[in-house]
């Protein structure tokens, strides 16, 4: 166990040192050009980290078309009579629509509980007084 900390704090302290050049850089640009700055540097210091992200961003959709005849016509692996039945073809649709609604309808229950919750612990200090019947009442 120790042994593990002591090679977890070696390689946390070999990052440090590695990105420290570069984070200083990120710094000095945030310093000079704010925000904007900062986060044009960042992308210049971490190029080849961010062209992974936006070229995998990117192939999202290309998945997901590439992926649309297995959930239209079901399991292209299995025998399957989708190709020439309509009624199959419209029931995989139906299905499909029915998992992507639930998804989204459990994300949008989620997100309202935590609109509600955040709503339910909000408090007002005493030196806004004045504002508190306000936000309270346009965050209702």
């Amino acid at each position: 166990m120790i042994k593990n900390d002591t090679q977890n704090s070696r390689q946390a302290a070999s990052a440090a040192l590695r990105n420290a050049p570069k984070l200083a850089k990120i710094a000095q640009a945030g310093i000079l050009g704010g925000p904007a700055g900062a986060a044009a540097e960042a992308t210049v210091q971490y190029r080849k980290e961010v062209l992974v992200v936006v070229v995998a961003v990117l192939l999202l959709p290309i998945l997901v078309l590439l992926m649309l005849p297995g959930a239209i016509f079901g399991s292209l692996t299995q025998p399957s009579a989708a190709i020439n039945n309509d009624l199959e073809v419209a029931a995989n649709v139906i299905l499909l629509r029915n998992a992507v609604s639930d998804i989204l309808q459990e994300a949008y229950e989620d997100t309202l509980a935590e609109i509600e919750s955040d709503r339910a612990n909000l408090t007002c200090s005493i030196s806004n007084s004045a504002l508190c019947p306000m936000l309270k009442a346009a965050v209702s």
